[in-house]
């Protein structure tokens, strides 16, 4: 705004009308900004969704790019939306995402984002569990018994090291059947 308290505010943005929680990593003149793609209705999908920008954020080079291999082939119908972080060091970049229903991904780029690797560093075995509330049964083997299911909080910290190694850190949750217990998880991602 050209006034401090007075007229509409402008400038670049790099998110679409639909994306909210943005998380940003810098490096360089890179500047790195995740968020989740709903406005909140009745049809978000809250797929984690990237911005690029290799001019400090005074243009953006990529914006509303879908994280590589999210899409139902893979399990993905719907992401919780605010389940992930970033990090950046020199001309890595890496990503974690996830939601509690949702198996815990890392993407590592080493090339300041131009291409992408992603591995699995915690599979929570969701794939057959037709529940979505913690309430409902955790039978995932279809036997009609509750079975204990190990996930994860989706609150996500991360860091990559001087060697280049992302370490990933959430809480992690032991369901059986309407029960939940809070205990820790940790990962690095070499």
């Amino acid at each position: 705004r050209e006034t401090k308290g007075e007229g509409a505010w402008t400038g670049p943005t790099a998110l679409s009308n639909t994306g909210i929680w943005p998380r940003i990593a810098t490096t360089g003149d890179k500047v790195f900004v995740i968020y989740s793609h709903t406005d909140g209705g009745e049809d978000a999908d809250g797929f984690t969704m990237m911005a690029i920008s290799s001019d400090n954020g005074a243009t953006w080079d990529t914006t509303d790019m879908l994280l590589p291999g999210i899409n139902a082939e893979n399990g993905y119908t719907a992401m919780s939306s605010d389940a992930y972080a970033i990090d950046a060091r020199d001309s890595i970049v890496v990503i974690v995402a996830g939601g509690s229903y949702n198996d815990v991904r890392v993407w590592k780029s080493t090339d300041w984002g131009v291409t992408w690797s992603s591995k699995v560093a915690m599979d929570v075995g969701l794939d057959n569990f037709a529940g979505r509330e913690v309430t409902d049964i955790t039978d995932i083997d279809g036997d009609g018994i509750g079975d204990t299911i190990i996930a994860h909080d989706a609150a996500y910290e991360l860091l990559i090291d001087a060697d280049g190694i992302a370490h990933v850190w959430c809480g992690r949750y032991v369901f059986y059947s309407t029960r939940r217990i809070r205990t820790g998880f940790s990962s690095s991602i070499g």
